[in-house]
C-alpha cells in the first residue's frame, strides 16, 4: 500500500507489519517522532538512505530521529538494524549516482509518458518500468529493498514466488472479511499487442489473522473460475498460501474464499 507524508501517525502505521521509507531527505521532525512510536509498538521501519536529514522547509535537522533508531552518530555505510522496544528498524545505504533519474533520460522512437519534447524533462517510460530498463544503480538498490523486506517479515508476505520480471501481484480483501481477491498483470505485451503467456507461475499469498482458506479459483485469461489446489501453512501472522498457476494472460484474479 503507498502511504503518503500524512498517514505518518502511530495509530495509522500500527496496522502494517512493515513500512519502506524510500529516500525521502526532508521529514518534518513530527513524522519521525510517529515512526519512532510505531517502531516501539512492535512495527518494522525499513529506511533507504539518508532519510529525514532536513526538515519540511529544507533546512538541516538538528535531530535525526531515524537516524537514531539505529543506534549510530552517523548514517552508516553498510547495512544496520537495532531493535527499539518491540520493534526493529533497518537501514540500507544509497549512493545517488549521477544519472538520478529511476529511467534513463531518452525515449524510444515517439513513446514517453509526457511526449517526445518532454522527454529529457519527464523521463518516465513506461517501456523502462515493464522492460526493466532502469538506472542499473537504482535497480540494484530496489531489488536489495525487495529481498530485505522479505526477511524482515520472515516472507510471511503475499507475492510471487517464481522469477519473472514482468509480473504484478496486489491482493484486496473484501467487506465481509470471507474473502480475498489477488489481481495479477502480465507487462509482457508489446506495442503491437502481443501478449506472451507467464507460465508455470508459483504464487504465495498471507492471509488475514485468524482466517483459513475454503476453497481458492482463478483464472489466467479474463474467463470463468476454475478451483485449483493449494498447500496452507499456519504462521504467527497468518495463514499462508502456495499455489500453481498454469498460465497468465495479460490480467488474471485469485479468489480465496476463507473463514475462521
Amino acid at each position: 500500500m503507498l502511504l503518503v507524508e500524512d498517514d505518518l501517525q502511530a495509530e495509522y502505521l500500527s496496522r502494517f507489519d512493515l513500512v519502506i521509507l524510500p529516500y525521502i531527505p526532508l521529514l518534518a521532525e513530527a513524522r519521525q517522532r510517529e515512526i519512532q512510536k510505531y517502531v516501539s509498538s512492535g512495527g518494522t521501519v525499513l529506511i533507504l538512505g539518508q532519510c529525514g536529514i532536513k526538515d519540511q522547509y529544507n533546512l538541516p535537522q538538528n535531530r535525526v530521529i531515524l537516524r537514531d533508531l539505529l543506534e549510530v552518530t552517523g548514517y552508516p555505510l553498510e547495512e544496520a538494524v537495532a531493535k527499539l522496544g518491540q520493534g526493529q528498524a533497518a537501514y540500507i545505504p544509497l549512493e545517488i549516482p549521477p544519472g538520478r533519474f529511476l529511467i534513463p533520460q531518452s525515449a524510444k522512437g515517439e513513446v514517453t509518458t509526457f511526449g517526445p519534447d518532454m522527454a529529457d524533462i519527464f523521463p518516465d517510460i513506461p517501456e523502462g518500468y515493464t522492460r526493466g530498463h532502469m538506472n542499473p544503480d537504482l535497480r540494484a538498490a530496489l531489488k536489495r529493498v525487495a529481498t530485505r523486506a522479505v526477511d524482515l517479515l520472515d516472507n510471511r508476505v503475499s507475492r510471487i514466488l517464481t522469477r519473472n520480471p514482468y509480473l504484478e501481484l496486489t491482493t484486496m480483501a473484501s467487506g465481509t472479511g470471507d474473502r480475498l481477491l489477488a489481481h495479477l498483470v502480465n507487462y509482457n505485451v508489446t506495442l503491437d499487442g502481443t501478449i506472451t503467456p507467464a507460465l508455470d507461475l508459483k504464487v504465495q499469498l498471507l492471509l488475514p489473522p485468524g482466517m483459513s482458506a475454503t476453497s481458492v479459483s482463478y483464472c489466467g485469461d479474463l474467463s470463468a473460475l476454475s478451483s485449483i489446489s493449494h498447500t496452507a501453512t499456519s504462521t504467527e501472522k497468518g495463514q499462508l498460501l502456495t499455489m500453481r498457476l498454469n498460465s497468465l494472460e495479460v490480467y488474471g484474479l485469485l479468489v480465496v474464499e476463507m473463514d475462521d
